[in-house]
């Protein structure tokens, strides 16, 4: 009986520690202050993707520029980062654009890849930043030798449309290149993105036609066309 018991106990035990657990999990549901968003383009044989998190203006306008909210220069951020860090482009996880071919940023080159998007702001001027680690938190974890390139803008201020959710915005495309623009409030931080479109579909035509297409004749027509 007494062992009986002590089973008993044990069973009860356990139940409690997994319903603990359980409940410790429970349902929550999504927090909807800040919009997570991507959007993407393709150029030629190149896709574009930005994907960030968006806040609001919320009533601050006039104070979100060389504020707390996007500072000027770099910030030590706190909570466990004792390193000086730029913007993070957005809000919540690292704003991050992916390149499926070598591109130009404002005429420097950014290598195919993904990268996290910072910014170093300034009253006048903008240094977009493109990083290799594209995991971190916002800019808490920045570590300025992952750095790929730095790219200088000048943003456009008093827009006369309030921008209420942060946003990138694709413009002017061309066979081989698009304008890009962060939005937010009344400001625009625009960059150009350009692609070599005579490089990139020849690299795409030896590619597909280094397998089974080299022996269909419809696609050797269209390849040397």
């Amino acid at each position: 009986m007494k062992k009986c018991y002590q089973l008993l106990l044990s069973f009860i035990l356990v139940t409690s520690l997994f319903s603990s657990t359980v409940y410790s999990q429970a349902l929550r549901l999504p927090e909807n202050n800040n919009y997570v968003c991507s959007s993407g383009r393709k150029i030629g044989m190149t896709d574009i993707e930005i994907k960030w998190s968006a806040p609001g203006v919320k009533g601050r306008e006039g104070k979100i520029w060389g504020t707390d909210v996007a500072y000027f220069g770099y910030a030590v951020l706190g909570y466990g980062s004792n390193v000086e860090s730029p913007w993070r482009a957005g809000a919540d996880e690292c704003t991050t654009i992916s390149v499926s071919t070598d591109v130009k940023i404002n005429g420097k080159t950014l290598p195919a890849g993904k990268y996290a998007l910072f910014m170093l702001l300034a009253e006048d001027s903008t240094t977009l930043i493109f990083n290799k680690n594209t995991a971190g938190w916002g800019s808490y974890s920045y570590r300025k030798d992952l750095d790929v390139l730095r790219v200088s803008t000048r943003q456009k201020k008093n827009q006369p449309n309030l921008a209420e959710r942060l946003t990138y915005q694709f413009s002017n495309q061309t066979e081989n290149s698009i304008g890009v623009s962060l939005d937010r409030e009344r400001w625009s931080i625009p960059f150009k993105i350009e692609v070599d479109l005579k490089t990139t579909i020849l690299a795409y035509l030896q590619s597909e036609m280094s397998g089974a297409l080299s022996f269909d004749p419809a696609s050797l027509e269209t390849a040397a066309a």
